[in-house]
């Protein structure tokens, strides 16, 4: 199952990357799941957005993909995370701006949080990571919907003994991430 969804989350990258080489421009935030037309339907997963039946309601998930701007590099991110299925949560992150590409390995605990009380939820996960020849890291991940458009924020970070990394942005160049609290 994980490597069904990485392979999902590659090829959603894939698309927004060529989509956006084809037409010659960036991306939109909202062009990947959007609500435009107002008929409740989120076009990624067919499912309607009513709080009611975001899906049966019985964990709390998050997931998206998309890039931001980096020192002139695009990095790339596809992540899908649930709280009561930590096994087949995962994500995967490709640093131009650094050559690393970032794998998780595990996830042991994702916290959902609306820090602020605006609705907007913000998902902060925990776990081990892999990055090619550096070896294993561990990780914390928080993502945050903050509605329609490019304001959906990212930030990764990684831990070692023989180093750290962190990435994020307040500002997605394209792509979406959505957070769902159920209660």
């Amino acid at each position: 199952m994980k490597k069904l969804i990485i392979t999902v989350l590659a090829i959603a990258i894939a698309v927004i990357m060529i989509g956006s080489i084809m037409v010659g421009t960036e991306v939109q935030t909202n062009s990947i799941a959007s609500d435009d037309d107002n008929t409740g339907v989120d076009v990624l997963r067919g499912i309607e957005n009513n709080d009611d039946d975001w899906p049966h309601c019985n964990a709390s998930s998050a997931g998206g993909g998309g890039w931001f701007m980096v020192d002139g590099f695009r990095n790339t991110f596809g992540f899908c995370m649930n709280d009561s299925d930590l096994e087949n949560s995962s994500f995967v992150f490709q640093a131009r701006s650094s050559m690393m590409t970032v794998h998780s390995l595990n996830f042991t605990e994702i916290v959902f949080e609306d820090d602020d009380g605006d609705g907007n939820w913000t998902a902060h996960a925990y776990g081990n990571a892999t990055v090619k020849e550096l070896g294993k890291f561990s990780f914390h991940l928080q993502v945050a919907d903050c509605g329609k458009g490019n304001t959906d924020k990212i930030d990764l970070r990684l831990e070692s003994d023989s180093g750290s990394y962190h990435w994020g942005t307040d500002s997605l160049g394209g792509g979406n991430i959505w957070v769902k609290r159920c209660e």
